[in-house]
């Protein structure tokens, strides 16, 4: 038994500033997202996502890239993701949380983001939506299977593109980065309490993944089966 949950951010409901502010960074003033994607890229991307097209249509490029970052196979929800029931889980044993960044951080990776690349992404999303699905299920039997370096040649592969350089910074400060700066804060946790760390699965591989980075500072980190 642990006494906390440590978890990449969300920990608590945004403030009714900090909502405001998210949805000032996600929106354009004028509905030009039918013109930057073509009207049948819009059409299509709405049917996937089920946004209402009205409001869809004021999205910035960078806020649709958030929607489709993970093509979820059929019959799968975010709201049952491990991170969601743990919290849960947590909140309703009283257990105390603790999040390694705000909700800005990493949307911070996607604001950066020059839209050419964003729209040629979606436009290959649009296009590929069973192929992703297919490639997701793929990956989520190797997680499974301890299939480490399978899961990350799925994930990488799914960025679109030809400038493979660009994306591989881009991942590299998505991934690698943030677990530096996690760094900073882990320590400090697991110094007051035991602690349960949950984040996405391809900050834990790696040579600066959070498993190494952890062993690194002296911390014995070994897997468990069940």
């Amino acid at each position: 038994s642990v006494e906390s949950l440590v978890v990449e951010t969300g920990t608590e409901p945004p403030s009714q500033q900090e909502a405001a502010k998210l949805l000032g960074l996600m929106l354009n003033k004028n509905p030009i997202l039918p013109e930057q994607l073509g009207q049948d890229t819009f059409m299509k991307l709405a049917e996937l996502t089920g946004v209402e097209e009205l409001m869809l249509a004021y999205y910035k490029p960078w806020s649709v890239l958030t929607l489709i970052a993970y093509a979820e196979p059929d019959g799968y929800s975010p709201q049952y993701g491990i991170d969601f029931l743990l919290m849960a889980r947590a909140r309703s044993e009283g257990r105390k949380m603790y999040s390694l960044e705000n909700p800005f951080d990493a949307l911070e990776l996607f604001i950066s983001l020059p839209d050419d690349k964003i729209i040629e992404t979606i436009h290959y999303y649009v296009d590929n939506i069973e192929t992703l699905k297919a490639e997701n299920v793929e990956l989520l039997k190797h997680y499974h299977a301890n299939h480490v370096s399978e899961v990350i040649k799925v994930d990488y592969s799914q960025y679109a593109g030809d400038d493979e350089d660009f994306w591989m910074d881009w991942i590299y400060r998505l991934q690698d980065e943030r677990n530096l700066k996690w760094m900073q804060e882990l320590p400090v946790i697991l110094k007051k309490n035991s602690a349960l760390i949950a984040v996405g699965a391809l900050h834990l591989f790696g040579d600066a993944g959070l498993i190494e980075l952890l062993r690194a500072e002296g911390y014995t980190v070994s897997p468990v089966y069940r």
